[in-house]
């Protein structure tokens, strides 16, 4: 089963103290204990852990982009390294530089993280 993640840190990159309060709220969102709670309630035995498809981050400048996807990235990879019977994770990368994008997906195959998610069409981030 996949599910959506979005590291704290990456959070505050985006929105700086503006974190939204949905997210704030929803704690299993990024806290890796809270979402093994919340996945043993459910019966679920693995995860497979994904940005949020609005958070991909396509419309920002590409360093931006780039910061913000190995912030992710290096969150979800602490995530399953801490966890590694219960969570898989998946990459994302800066599609707005495609140089860029190559770099931080072999970053994430050598973690490992599974193959990059992308999404076609641009979403945009605050």
């Amino acid at each position: 089963m996949h599910a959506h993640v979005f590291a704290e840190d990456a959070l505050r990159k985006l929105y700086g103290v503006n974190v939204p309060r949905l997210t704030r709220n929803q704690p299993e969102f990024y806290d890796a204990g809270r979402r093994i709670a919340m996945i043993d309630e459910r019966g679920v035995s693995v995860q497979v852990l994904s940005v949020t498809p609005g958070n991909f981050c396509y419309a920002v400048p590409p360093e931006a982009g780039t910061a913000i996807s190995q912030t992710q990235n290096d969150a979800i990879h602490a995530m399953v390294t801490d966890n590694p019977d219960r969570f898989i994770g998946s990459a994302t990368v800066p599609l707005q530089d495609s140089e860029a994008a190559l770099q931080e997906l072999d970053r994430a195959a050598r973690a490992p993280l599974n193959p990059s998610m992308t999404r076609p069409r641009r979403s945009a981030c605050p």
